[in-house]
């Protein structure tokens, strides 16, 4: 999945556009889901580019005009555990990647809805 971006202005704190992947609530169904506030956060935070807890800096002097996020989850081969590798990357205006970040996570971080985001919760894991 992926979306366009653009920064139209800037605060004091950068924190960040993108997606949270894997919202789900207690109850686990669907109406509840739509208003939960957890999930695995995957975009733009600050000058980098994050798949939850992993990050890359962006280069320096990255336009952040008409960027595009392009995610990917896709089963990990993992013993004992179901894991998927959630990958973010980050391309310029005209195409060109300009970041990848990727993570290995428990299948129950990505099962649930997603969301897009713009300003990610800083107590968002």
């Amino acid at each position: 999945m992926g979306q366009n971006v653009t920064q139209v202005q800037s605060g004091t704190t950068e924190d960040g556009v993108g997606f949270l992947i894997g919202v789900h609530s207690e109850l686990d169904e669907p109406k509840s889901n739509s208003f939960a506030k957890n999930g695995l956060p995957v975009g733009l935070q600050g000058n980098d580019a994050a798949v939850g807890n992993k990050s890359v800096a962006l280069p320096a002097g990255v336009a952040r005009e008409g960027i595009t996020l392009s995610v990917r989850a896709t089963p990990a081969p993992s013993p004992g555990r179901a894991m998927y590798d959630v990958q973010l990357t980050v391309m310029d205006a005209a195409g060109s990647p300009v970041a990848t970040v990727a993570n290995a996570v428990p299948w129950d971080r990505v099962r649930g809805n997603v969301a897009l985001v713009n300003n990610f919760d800083p107590k968002t894991p």
